[in-house]
């Protein structure tokens, strides 16, 4: 597209009067686009600067003219691409034409756009409200937020929601190539089956499934997830199962529905989480199997954090804000805070998970058994500059219980955290080499 690109042909027997070479969309079928008229009966050749017209269904034909009429003409023997920018167009306003490549031609539905899309590709949808439910096999990047003409991107005045049921995008068996989703308001999605790491219903809002690299940004995620009283969920507003790495930005997601990772789920996947607010997730109180992690469960992943807030979880057993099994996390200025849980670890549970604090702020949380801040066991630990205040626990540990741990606490603030019984600040027991 844009540049030169060489048409030639023959003529036999008499000079015609002039060429016109026309331009098909759809494998000759039509010819409704023009290229050039009126060129001099006895040229040969063309160079024509190809225009923005991509499909992968283009023929050309060249028309000669004698005495004002058709005299002869020929066309392309097979179809050719015009390879133009890698995107695909939805919007209610568009005209629905394959393969939705421009924006005029933009599809009524994602879906649509989806199958026509190649990995690699960015789908750009237009604000409105889609009842769709997207799953691909291709690495795409969804790119919501745009006004009509896909001039101006600007998710809080065009927006683009999503809402069905099922996991409203899911990206899945995808080997290679960056998946994505940004700029979407996405709601009341109930996920997908799956059976690993346990049977159960996983990301209501995005599920990522043998993917490799994922980005989760800028998105709005509200009231997603499944509650069942029996069946097992996880990730109400985001699954990573058996994806190499994910990155998840900027999100807004509230009132998540899950048993565990009420929020984010992941399981055998490295994430950097950044600048995310997850608020008031829940489980199903009449549950009663694992209850983890309000607003992030991690088994298995290794977990960086920055800028995050996570608050007001309520109902969970381990970890009413993160709970990590096997998957060292770091936090850096995060805070977590107003968080319940009806077990150990009101703000953090980590069991034989590494875990690094610095510069964050673990407040006003609350554990019915043990820590009420952090319940941390077997595994080292780097707490630094931190203020850890006003956690509550029924038992030991107001701010944090230990159990087994090495590593080093230093230049932290503990105040007016509260146990029951004893170690109303910390509350240590075995440490191995902690300083």
């Amino acid at each position: 597209m844009g540049t030169g690109y060489q048409i030639t042909w023959q003529t036999s027997r008499s000079v015609p009067d002039s060429i016109s070479i026309l331009l098909s969309l759809d494998s000759g079928v039509s010819f409704p686009k023009t290229i050039v008229t009126s060129l001099a009966g006895s040229s040969t050749s063309y160079s024509w600067n190809v225009s923005n017209w991509p499909v992968e269904t283009a023929r050309v034909k060249v028309v000669a003219y004698y005495g004002g009429t058709i005299g002869g003409y020929d066309h392309s023997d097979a179809d050719f691409t015009i390879a133009g920018l890698p995107r695909r167009y939805v919007s209610s306003t568009g005209s629905n034409t394959y393969p939705y490549s421009l924006p005029e031609w933009a599809a009524y539905d994602i879906s649509d756009a989806v199958t026509a899309a190649n990995s690699g590709d960015s789908v750009f949808v237009a604000g409105d409200t889609y009842n769709d439910q997207i799953s691909t096999g291709t690495a795409v990047y969804f790119y919501g937020g745009w006004d009509s003409a896909f001039e101006t991107n600007d998710p809080s005045t065009y927006t683009t929601t999503l809402s069905a049921n099922g996991s409203l995008i899911m990206f899945s068996s995808i080997t290679s190539g960056v998946c994505g989703v940004e700029g979407f308001a996405l709601s009341g999605g109930t996920g997908t089956p799956l059976s690993t790491p346990q049977i159960g219903n996983y990301g209501g809002g995005v599920l990522c499934y043998n993917a490799p690299y994922c980005i989760i940004k800028n998105n709005t995620f509200t009231g997603c997830g499944y509650l069942n009283s029996t069946n097992f969920s996880g990730g109400g507003a985001i699954a990573c199962v058996n994806t190499d790495s994910v990155l998840i930005s900027g999100n807004e997601m509230s009132g998540s529905k899950a048993q565990s990772g009420g929020a984010i789920f992941l399981y055998q996947a490295d994430a950097a989480i950044t600048g995310n607010r997850i608020t008031g997730s829940l489980p199903d109180p009449a549950y009663s199997g694992d209850k983890k992690g309000g607003g992030i469960y991690a088994f298995y992943s290794p977990v960086d954090l920055s800028g995050n807030f996570i608050s007001t979880s309520a109902g969970y057993q381990k970890g009413g804000g993160i709970y990590s099994e096997f998957s060292p996390v770091t936090l850096s200025g995060d805070t977590i805070t107003l968080n319940d849980c009806g077990g150990s670890g009101g703000g953090i549970y980590s069991d034989h998970s590494a875990l690094t604090i610095n510069n964050s702020i673990i407040t006003e949380n609350s554990a019915a058994a043990t820590g009420g801040g952090v319940y941390f066991v077997g595994e080292s630990c780097h707490f630094s500059n931190s203020l850890f205040s006003l956690n509550e626990s029924n038992a030991l540990g107001g701010a944090l219980y230990a159990d087994s741990i090495g590593g080093d606490i230093t230049n932290n603030t503990f105040d007016r955290n509260f146990a029951t019984y004893t170690g109303g600040n910390m509350f240590i027991t075995t440490p191995v080499g902690l300083d």
